[in-house]
């Protein structure tokens, strides 16, 4: 009853009473994922040029332009840009903020999962957009507002008062909301009754957060967990295997892959075929410097927004374009993210640069041996300390497995050190980086 009345009745109540356009929006998509390349082509160049027109009412890129003479139209010269990065905009943020536009603002925080933290401006009616895309996408999986849904996220309140704000507008929309930071074996034996009698029907995570509580219902429950949603969408983090193999194990399926990003929003979405396809005609995405696989740092350019546009804003994730169609038959572009941040690599005296995801597959050789939670910080050229959560404790066979692995494929001159512990706590963020390259 609660989900025919959230779906029917409470959310297009509440769009209508704020104004909102959101049901127009994802209407429109209904179109949109069936244009062809010429259609789309259109709505993105149409959109990239009035983006332009507002990226150049702030003093960042109109300084820029004026500086590379560069015009609001010139569209199709558009790749001449340079990149804007996180710390350009650190270095002034109110230079990127429009002061023509004058409504409602947004704040989005990023998590600084990449070592550097922003505050980024909305205005509403691109997050409204945005929202749409996101509700498009979970439909997909038939995924509609109402439904039964557990979020295991990292946000803390800001007080008392905002919690119970939070938590009513969670309850109206049939939602409830666990802590990334309550996932211990005693919280979650609290926790555990009260969500097998929600029944969430989709959980909604962090891939760190979800994949934990996998392991604790898989250690627990075995192959009867006392609930088991029908889609898991993660977002935000690698699926490291042990996690990954913690969820189909419990849950029965693959998890559903949500790209975005706080400065962009949502980027892209899988679809059952197993696509992730792009929301092009809210944002562009590029492949810059790609390697011989096609995979290149992420960068992105989100239309519309009048509060805080960004031009060819690098992500700090690396990815690339997949020229195939998908055989679900939607003609939105597909996309395919590495498994590692530009942040995350791996760099050794002998000038080897290497994927941290090598510490994925180190550690999926480990589960037999008890490995729950792993993380490796790089000291130093030649220093790694592993931090490691194990249930039966201290090894020194797991300790020279690792040393060994790690001297096969970065060098036998490094020093690898190990630090057992309880659990790994996350980040401020709710977020659990796997691998942590520190200045040096």
């Amino acid at each position: 009853m609660r989900t025919v009345l959230t779906r029917h009745i409470y959310y297009p109540m509440t769009q209508k009473l704020k104004g909102h356009r959101v049901a127009q929006y994802l209407s429109s998509y209904q179109t949109i994922e069936r244009l062809n390349e010429d259609e789309l082509s259109k709505i993105q160049t149409d959109n990239l040029r009035r983006t332009l027109e507002i990226a150049a009412q702030t003093p960042y890129y109109k300084a820029l332009f004026k500086k590379l003479g560069f015009k609001a139209e010139d569209a199709d010269n558009f790749s001449a840009l340079p990149i804007t990065t996180k710390l350009d905009i650190n270095r002034n943020p109110a230079a990127f903020h429009n002061p023509d536009y004058q409504g409602p603002l947004i704040e989005g925080r990023t998590s600084g999962t990449t070592g550097i933290a922003l505050s980024v401006l909305y205005d509403s009616d691109w997050d409204q957009r945005n929202q749409a895309a996101q509700l498009h996408g979970r439909s997909w999986w038939k995924i509609y507002p109402g439904a039964r849904e557990l979020d295991i996220w990292g946000r803390a309140f800001d007080s008392k008062g905002a919690a119970w704000k939070a938590h009513l507008k969670l309850a109206l929309m049939n939602k409830k909301m666990i802590s990334c930071f309550q996932l211990s074996d005693s919280q979650l034996d609290s926790l555990t009754p009260k969500l097998a009698k929600f029944k969430p029907e989709v959980i909604y995570s962090y891939t760190t957060g979800v994949g934990r509580l996998a392991e604790y219902l898989w250690e627990k429950y075995g192959e009867d967990p006392p609930f088991r949603p029908r889609v898991v969408i993660i977002t935000s983090e690698t699926l490291l295997e042990p996690h990954r193999a913690a969820l189909i194990r419990v849950f029965g399926s693959e998890p559903v892959n949500e790209y975005g990003a706080v400065e962009g929003g949502i980027i892209a979405f899988q679809c059952p075929e197993g696509g992730l396809h792009i929301f092009a005609d809210r944002i562009l995405l590029e492949i810059v410097e790609p390697d011989e696989e096609g995979f290149g740092r992420v960068v992105i350019t989100p239309f519309l927004n009048r509060a805080m546009p960004l031009l060819r804003y690098d992500l700090g994730d690396l990815g690339r374009l997949v020229e195939s169609k998908c055989s679900c038959g939607r003609t939105l572009p597909l996309f395919e993210l590495a498994e590692a941040r530009v942040s995350d690599i791996v760099v050794t005296p002998r000038g080897k640069v290497a994927s941290s995801t090598f510490f994925d597959f180190m550690a999926k050789s480990l589960i037999p041996y008890g490995l729950r939670q792993f993380r490796v910080i790089q000291k130093s050229k030649t220093k790694f300390l592993i931090q490691m959560v194990r249930s039966q404790g201290k090894d020194e066979t797991v300790e020279k497995m690792v040393r060994e692995q790690i001297g096969q494929f970065l060098g036998e001159e490094l020093e690898v050190n190990f630090d057992y512990l309880n659990e790994l706590r996350p980040e401020k963020s709710g977020k659990l980086r796997y691998f942590i390259r520190e200045d040096f």
